[in-house]
């Protein structure tokens, strides 16, 4: 993250009970986990029936190697199914 959105951040937060900060995807870039030290949570955000498990487990390992505890996980654009 760099020195204006780490600036940003701290000019806000005393703002709000609830900041979201949306990041790029973790194995694309380094920028999930230069965030992850400045955010107080981390949630992952992953796809229903594109996101493979050994995908989100690598991702889980990436966090924790930098000291980021994941707290949980949204599984977006699940399909209601009738089984």
């Amino acid at each position: 993250m760099n020195k204006q959105r780490e600036k940003f951040l701290n000019g806000v937060c005393p703002l709000y009970d609830l900041e979201i900060v949306n990041t790029p995807p973790i194995l694309a870039v380094t920028d999930p986990v230069i965030a992850g030290k400045h955010i107080g949570i981390t949630i992952l955000v992953t796809r229903f029936g594109l996101s493979p498990i050994k995908e989100i487990e690598h991702i889980q390992h990436r966090f924790e190697q930098n000291g980021i505890d994941v707290k949980g996980a949204i599984l977006n654009a699940a399909k209601k199914k009738a089984s």
